[in-house]
C-alpha cells in the first residue's frame, strides 16, 4: 500500500535528519548551502526520488544542482545571481542558466521568484528545457507555492507543478501542502491531484548549513 511506503520513507529519513542537525556548523560564513530530498509516490509508475542542492556566495553567486528533476536519470546544473529588495513586502528573484545531461540533454534558462508579506509566502521556479535532440522535445517546467504561516515553524497552503519527470494525467497539477521547520530542517508534504485516481504524494526534507 502507498501509505506503508510513505511511512517507511519518513521513518528512514528521521535518523539522518537528527544526525545532520547535531553535526551542523552554525558559524557565519560567506558561503551558505542547502539540500532537499524529495520522494514522489506515484500511482501508476515506479516511485521517484529526487534531489536538489544549492550554494550561495554573499547573494552574488547562486549555484544549483538537480537530479531526477527534469527527467529520470538526468542531472541539471545552474548558475545565476539573486537580487533582494523590500521590507514589509520582501522580494527576491534569481535568474539562472543551466545544462541538462543524462537521459535528456539540453540548455535551460530559468528563474526563481519569492515574495513575502507578513504571514504570507509565495515561491515559484520556472524553467524552459531546450532539448538538444530537437525542438519537439522542448518543454516548460514550473513549481509554485502559496502559503500562510500562522506561527514561525509551520506553513500550509497550496502548490502546483507542471512536469515531465513522470507520466501525468493533468498538465497542471494542483494540491494542498504543509511544511514544518525544526532547527535547520524543513519537512514538507504535498498532495497533487487530490481525490483523483492519478493523485501524487510528495514528501520532502531539506537542510540549510
Amino acid at each position: 500500500m502507498r501509505l506503508h511506503r510513505i511511512i517507511t520513507v519518513i521513518v528512514s529519513l528521521f535518523p539522518a535528519a537528527v544526525f545532520c542537525q547535531q553535526s551542523t556548523d552554525s558559524l557565519a560564513r560567506p558561503w551558505s548551502f542547502s539540500t532537499t530530498g524529495f520522494f514522489y509516490f506515484l500511482p501508476e509508475d515506479a516511485d521517484l526520488p529526487a534531489l536538489t542542492a544549492t550554494a550561495d556566495y554573499k547573494e552574488k553567486l547562486h549555484l544549483e544542482l538537480r537530479y531526477n528533476y527534469e527527467s529520470r536519470h538526468a542531472v541539471s546544473v545552474f548558475a545565476g545571481r539573486t537580487w533582494k529588495a523590500g521590507n514589509k513586502l520582501s522580494f527576491s528573484v534569481t535568474p539562472m542558466v543551466g545544462l541538462l545531461a543524462g537521459s535528456s540533454n539540453g540548455f535551460i534558462p530559468a528563474f526563481e521568484l519569492g515574495l513575502n508579506y507578513k504571514k504570507f509566502e509565495f515561491y515559484s521556479e520556472t524553467e524552459y528545457v531546450i532539448d538538444f535532440a530537437g525542438p519537439e522535445n522542448n518543454y516548460l517546467y514550473s513549481w509554485t507555492e502559496l502559503g500562510f504561516t500562522p506561527f514561525s515553524t509551520f506553513l500550509f497552503g497550496i502548490s502546483a507543478q507542471r512536469t515531465r519527470v513522470y507520466q501525468a494525467s493533468f498538465d497542471i497539477q494542483p494540491g494542498p501542502m504543509v511544511k514544518y521547520g525544526f532547527g535547520k530542517f524543513l519537512a514538507g508534504a504535498y498532495w497533487f491531484n487530490p481525490l483523483s485516481t492519478s493523485d501524487v504524494v510528495v514528501i520532502s526534507l531539506g537542510i540549510e548549513f
